[in-house]
């Protein structure tokens, strides 16, 4: 997960992609692709709508090219199927992407150097569990893998995503719009009483 974090993070940023000449955001428009396969059942999952090879590859090469950031097979397949939706959707994932990273207040931060920034503005997006307990003062980022955050973005983080502040409510409605199952914490967390790992 924390590659498909990384991801998000550099997509909400949509800067323009080392080397190329599309901003990331753009890149990915213009090489996502699905197919629609009818022979497959619908029950609780939306499951018909299938990525192609094509679109893959182009994806992750993106990536790899772009940033040396070496998405699984899953990962490349989120980031096509969030592109796909808002194709299929008509609708416009960059409302709520540029709103996040506008009200989270921060410069243009660069890929390598600012890796551990984009990857935790990443993990925000896809778990309101973590965020929320984040800003309460009650989870150290650390705890969970989350290294390298200076003092600074950490209290400008915990300042910027008020639960209920604009960027948790941008942070709320790219997870709605990419996921409308039920969840659970994409983060592995011990609790008292049980383990829950979910990844």
């Amino acid at each position: 997960m924390e590659k498909l974090w990384y991801a998000l993070g550099l997509l909400a940023q949509n800067e323009t992609v080392p080397g190329g000449q599309d901003k990331l955001r753009e890149a990915v428009r213009k090489s996502c692709g699905e197919v629609f396969r009818a022979e497959l059942p619908y029950d609780f999952i939306e499951m018909r709508y299938q990525p192609t090879l094509a679109a893959l590859q182009s994806i992750k090469d993106l990536f790899v090219n772009g940033y040396q950031l070496y998405l699984a097979t899953y990962e490349v397949a989120e980031i096509n199927r969030l592109f796909c939706e808002d194709k299929r959707k008509t609708g416009n994932i960059d409302v709520p992407l540029d709103g996040y990273w506008k009200q989270l207040g921060f410069p243009t931060v660069d890929p390598r150097a600012g890796k551990p920034l984009l990857t935790v503005a990443g993990a925000f997006i896809l778990d309101g569990w973590l965020r929320y307990s984040f800003t309460l003062g009650a989870t150290d980022l650390t705890k969970f893998g989350f290294d390298g955050l200076t003092d600074p973005e950490v209290q400008q983080l915990r300042e910027r995503l008020t639960p209920s502040g604009d960027a948790d409510n941008f942070a709320t409605q790219l997870f709605n719009f990419s996921w409308s199952r039920p969840v659970c914490p994409s983060v592995a967390a011990a609790f008292p009483t049980r383990i829950h790992i979910c990844a």
